[in-house]
């Protein structure tokens, strides 16, 4: 099964844009393609309303980059984790370097 966290929305996503970030799979259930399949759920549904699917991943999280990649995904920046009433789990990305805008 996938547990994807819910988080406050980055600065660098527009209003239908979708941010994808610790993606969790049970022990159990790795390794079967569940992750890479929960990404295409997203990326169709971000497609659909018109948005963006942002991978954001810490770059020791082989694993998930592993997803990342297999879903086409490629490196457009990096960004700062920031607290939120000090709890990381509330907490959001803030861009540092974009290889530029993306445009819908």
């Amino acid at each position: 099964m996938l547990f994807p966290a819910v988080w406050f929305r980055s600065d660098f996503m527009g209003e239908n844009d979708l941010e994808i970030s610790r993606v969790f799979t049970a022990p159990g259930s790795r390794g079967l393609g569940l992750a890479k399949y929960g990404v295409q759920e997203c990326l169709r549904y971000a497609s659909s309303v018109g948005g963006w699917c942002w991978y954001v991943v810490l770059p020791d999280n082989e694993a998930s980059i592993r997803v990342a990649a297999a879903n086409e995904f490629v490196k457009f920046g990096v960004a700062d984790k920031r607290t939120f009433l000090g709890s990381e789990r509330l907490g959001k990305f803030v861009s540092k370097h974009l290889k530029g805008s993306a445009s819908h």
